[in-house]
């Protein structure tokens, strides 16, 4: 084996190995410090693990990705928007903007 190959297979092998990691590795934890109370107050009281329609949508700030998919997040808002969620709660034209300010903005998670 030549240096070149010995450096080239260190390469890849160092390469794989963060690969795995990266698809493996911590979820982004949503922390976002005006959506992510909004989201708590407004959402998780019936959207988190073991509430009543968590099967519809799961909302779960320490899994960005998947609370906020594309889809998901195109629901809330249209939802939101048409002010048929929150349940039991009215919104503010403020709260409104809030929300439709960060979704324009492509859902940043902080």
């Amino acid at each position: 084996m030549n240096r070149y190959q010995l450096i080239l297979g260190v390469f890849m092998l160092f390469t794989l190995c963060n690969c795995t990691n990266d698809i493996e590795g911590d979820k982004v934890v949503f922390q976002h410090a005006t959506l992510r109370p909004w989201f708590d107050n407004n959402c998780a009281r019936c959207h988190s693990k073991g509430k009543n329609n968590y099967l519809h949508w799961l909302y779960n700030p320490n899994d960005f990705e998947t609370s906020f998919s594309t889809h998901y997040a195109n629901q809330i808002y249209k939802l939101v928007s048409e002010g048929r969620m929150p349940n039991d709660a009215i919104l503010t034209d403020e709260e409104k903007q809030t929300l439709k300010t960060w979704y324009e903005n492509g859902r940043p998670s902080r």
